[in-house]
């Protein structure tokens, strides 16, 4: 137990190193769009920076409903979100029982913000016009036209002139935000879905070693799509992009989660599948309790029957063969014909992009294709690893 207490201890320290970093760096970003006048762009920034604080915002008003609370704590929630996540991560270190509430913050930053942020500023990098002091670091490395320049001014930041050579550290720091989302996402996906209490040390090492490549793959596939899109078809991203949305919805849906919960892994599925290996009446985290509580642990491992495993893995083999055909169907098709579409009007969509069409084919295309391979490839494998123990679980062509 005291060796679990250490890890769990480790764990909030990185969640909470990884949270500032996250959360600074976007911020960031969305100051240094203001300062460059793209209203837009800092507008939606800020938006995702704040949305896990909208999350507890609406269950804070389900339960003044209730009579549990009050619309000034929800306000507080949802004002002050980020800064809370950090107090929570503080309180946890000292208080186990506020542990599983870090860990839903943690969750709710990285499905909720990081996810719509990674696509958002990926897709403004391959844009290349926001923020300007991105496109100094990118048009050099990216860019093969010969009557390419970057046309960039001094800015004032709190009386202080920053000219245009100083304003590349700018854009290293917007690129490290979308770093930084694409490591929050990644590690939340191992956090929620692979640690959990109560599995065994050995079963946790050998399933997080066969989820890393898994999570890795299906994030850049997705991610990267969904910028694509955003950057040369733009509006047409947002369907997409629903359409995963709603392919998701059905399928938490099928597998017996209720309407909130459906809606929950939903959004935090669009780039990586979550919530298929959790049972439809656990607690999600947004709660002070005990997490080292042995007699809860033992009382839920009595009360698991061979009919609760089995409708487990159907939830697994389920929703990660739905996660797939979303990305081969939903994602895959319409980034084919985006491709095509741009490959066939060249004079329309290179205007559209920073770096040369031709990456599209030596650099995109392949990298593409290859992790969507590896996330087909190795859901079997995790499939397997999910459903281990007893009999092994039936699949499909898929998984």
């Amino acid at each position: 137990m005291e060796y679990a207490r250490f890890f769990y201890v480790l764990g909030i320290v990185l969640s909470l190193i990884l949270h500032v970093l996250d959360q600074a760096t976007d911020v960031f970003a969305a100051f240094l769009f203001f300062l460059e006048g793209e209203i837009v762009p800092a507008i939606f920034t800020l938006a995702f920076v704040f949305l896990p604080g909208f999350f507890i915002f609406c269950h804070e008003l389900k339960r003044i409903c209730a009579g549990k609370s009050n619309i000034f704590k929800a306000l507080g929630y949802l004002i002050l979100s980020p800064l809370w996540a950090i107090v929570i991560h503080l309180y946890s270190l000292f208080d186990h029982r506020y542990l599983e509430s870090a860990l839903y913050y943690k969750t709710l930053e990285g499905f909720v913000e990081a996810s719509p942020q990674f696509a958002l500023q990926l897709a403004l990098l391959f844009k290349g016009t926001t923020p300007k002091s991105s496109q100094l670091v990118l048009e050099p490395l990216f860019n093969e036209k010969e009557d390419s320049t970057v046309n960039i001014s001094a800015l004032n930041i709190f009386g202080r002139i920053y000219q245009p050579d100083d304003q590349q550290w700018f854009g290293y720091v917007h690129m490290l935000s979308v770093v930084m989302s694409f490591i929050s996402i990644f590690i939340t996906a191992i956090m929620f879905n692979d640690l959990q209490p109560g599995r065994g040390p050995k079963g946790t090492i050998v399933k997080v070693c066969a989820g890393i490549p898994y999570y890795f793959s299906t994030i850049l596939f997705r991610g990267v799509g969904v910028a694509l899109l955003i950057c040369f078809v733009r509006y047409w991203g947002g369907v997409v992009t629903f359409g995963l949305f709603f392919m998701n919805f059905l399928s938490a849906l099928a597998i017996g989660d209720d309407f909130k919960r459906c809606c929950s892994y939903a959004i935090w599925s669009l780039l990586v599948p979550v919530g298929f290996n959790r049972d439809p009446s656990a607690n999600l985290g947004y709660s002070k309790i005990s997490l080292f509580d042995e007699q809860r642990i033992e009382l839920s491992r009595e009360t698991v029957t061979d009919k609760d495993i089995e409708r487990s893995k159907g939830r697994v083999k389920f929703f990660l063969t739905a996660h797939v055909l979303s990305s081969l169907i939903i994602l895959g098709v319409p980034l084919v014909g985006t491709l095509i579409l741009v490959q066939l009007q060249p004079e329309i969509y290179s205007a559209r992009c920073v770096f040369d069409l031709n990456v599209l084919n030596t650099v995109f295309l392949p990298v593409l294709g290859l992790a969507l391979a590896f996330s087909i490839v190795l859901g079997r494998p995790y499939h397997r690893l999910e459903c281990s123990g007893g009999e092994s679980p039936s699949g499909n062509w898929l998984v």
